[in-house]
């Protein structure tokens, strides 16, 4: 190898060499999922059936996970507020969006009727109110998107895609400030663009990175002492109250008092502030909608196989989809999944209430432990909103080093000494005194970090195994399938590594959740002497300068 190379080869290696290198990847990275998720949906052209092929060659504005969110901000632009779910207000304003001259020629429904059909139809009320309907979000959601609503569909998803990216830097950059710059920012913004939910947030135009964010920027905010601050941050959660009731748990469990009280404030102003612009009726319009939407997704196949919240895993298996929607629902099965809800959350404040000081922490296993169980405690969500997860899985990762220093094991035959002690007999003398075992490099290995493991197994499930699209049927021919309760077994088991399939990567979270808990358990308890003193950072260890981001 001649010197030039083994020169540069050294630049590389130096820790600027590095971070450049860092800075020159997280780029490419960002241009390569810009252009994938800016051309996902681009259209092909056939030949043989124009009539096919849709004229402004790109339908990602098109799907209901935009649309249903830029028609509630349109309703908002254009003045309609007070008409938020009426369905005649909402076919008005599609129609006039969605030309049909951008359509496919040959289509069979427009894009303003799918729109329609994909989302809530409500009949009117026995007083003989308007139709009712929409997307499931609430008017805090049409309220805090309205801008995208003065801009036509096609151009406001573009803007909102571009949007993610730059907030998936922004949060990036915001982790990175609070390790300390332990954690380099690129190599952050990276991170959170490979994480489960990110993708599919970015192609459809969905609104889970914009929660991320608003949880990031809440928890440095708490982390520089400004808890009531940090709160009213995540009090804009209330745009998606079902992640505001999910979240509010960390300052409960936290006995963050401030932070929950500024948390409920904000929220509250929040939803006042709708008030002039979509009044009272709105509210109780998404309220019906929402408990119809509520009993749907318990019984609905698409919605369950799609969603990631826990309370649907035991449907994929113990429902008959054969069925009649309406006959499919069991007790039972209602009731695993409570279990299951209440298994996790209930163990999370298990632990929390048990080693306070440790759940208290910024960063480390506390914090993950306790973010995890809040994000799994929220009641429906979907699979792209599992990149609200990042948060509690990026503060294990602050101190990337902690994980990276390697901690050698030895096996080997012990030495004689210690046979008699060891011996199956009751204990009759003493333990040994120290006896020096010789472990040769053969029989010393280097012990897996089962955080990096787990982590690495989200990412690779995320890019590749989603795409993969393996499938397995396991088949148990002894077990009763018929009689009083004909689907009480799940009879033959079935399990894909497609999206709209087995929730590996909920199953991985949830394995990383119990993990941080066994840690915060078999912990010792930090006194706030210590933490005040500056002994301790905020994973517990000896304090390294943290900028500012100890408790």
């Amino acid at each position: 190898m001649s010197r030039r190379v083994l020169a540069l080869i050294r630049v590389i290696l130096r820790p600027t060499g590095r971070y450049v290198l860092c800075w020159l990847a997280a780029l490419a990275l960002t241009g390569f999922i810009y252009h994938t998720g800016r051309h996902m949906f681009d259209a092909v052209p056939d030949p043989e059936h124009p009539e096919t092929v849709r004229a402004d060659s790109n339908n990602g504005h098109t799907f209901i996970d935009f649309g249903g969110q830029w028609l509630l901000a349109r309703m908002v632009a254009a003045g309609r507020g007070h008409e938020l779910y009426n369905r005649p207000a909402q076919r008005a304003e599609l129609e006039a969006a969605y030309p049909r001259a951008d359509e496919a020629p040959g289509a069979e429904r427009s894009d303003a009727e799918n729109l329609l059909a994909w989302s809530m139809d409500e009949p009117p009320d026995e007083e003989g109110g308007p139709r009712i309907g929409g997307a499931l979000y609430p008017p805090t959601h049409a309220l805090l998107f309205a801008p995208l609503g003065f801009l036509q569909p096609r151009y406001a998803y573009h803007l909102l895609q571009i949007v993610i990216l730059a907030l998936a830097w922004a949060a990036g950059g915001a982790l990175a400030r609070l390790s300390g710059g332990r954690l380099w920012w690129p190599a952050a913004a990276s991170f959170l663009m490979l994480f489960p939910g990110f993708g599919g947030a970015l192609h459809l135009g969905q609104n889970s990175m914009i929660s991320l964010a608003i949880l990031v920027f809440g928890w440095v905010l708490v982390a520089r002492g400004r808890e009531a601050a940090g709160g009213a941050v995540w009090g804009l959660l209330a745009y998606k109250p079902v992640w505001a009731g999910a979240f509010l748990l960390v300052p409960l469990f936290t006995r963050r008092w401030r932070m929950a009280a500024g948390m409920l404030g904000a929220g509250i102003v929040f939803g006042l502030l709708t008030l002039p612009i979509v009044g009272v009726q709105s509210w109780l319009q998404w309220l019906r909608i929402g408990r119809a939407a509520a009993d749907l997704s318990k019984v609905d196949e698409n919605w369950i196989f799609l969603s990631r919240d826990l309370l649907g895993v035991p449907r994929r298996w113990l429902l008959n989809f054969d069925e009649p929607a309406a006959q499919r629902d069991r007790l039972a099965v209602s009731l695993v999944g409570y279990g299951l809800w209440a298994a996790v959350v209930g163990g999370t404040a298990a632990v929390a209430l048990v080693r306070r000081r440790s759940a208290r922490m910024i960063a480390g296993y506390g914090a993950a432990f306790v973010g995890l169980g809040a994000w799994a405690s929220c009641f429906h969500f979907i699979y792209y909103d599992q990149l609200l997860a990042a948060l509690p899985v990026t503060l294990l990762l602050l101190d990337p080093q902690r994980f990276l220093r390697p901690t050698l094991l030895a096996a080997t035959p012990a030495p004689v000494e210690l046979a008699g002690y060891y011996a199956p007999r009751p204990l009759r003398e003493p333990p040994p005194g120290p006896v020096a075992v010789r472990a040769g490099p053969r029989s010393v290995a280097v012990l897996n970090s089962a955080v990096l493991t787990l982590v690495t197994l989200l990412i690779l499930m995320e890019q590749t195994f989603n795409g993969m699209a393996i499938s397995a049927t396991v088949s148990f021919g002894a077990l009763p399938t018929g009689g009083e309760f004909p689907y009480a077994f799940p009879n033959p088991l079935k399990f894909s590594t497609q999206q709209r399939g087995t929730p590996w990567d909920l199953f991985v979270l949830l394995t990383l959740w119990a993990y941080c808990g066994v840690r915060v358990l078999m912990g010792t308890p930090v006194s706030d002497a210590s933490q005040k003193r500056g002994e301790l950072n905020e994973f517990g260890e000896r304090r390294a300068d943290v900028g500012g981001a100890h408790q």
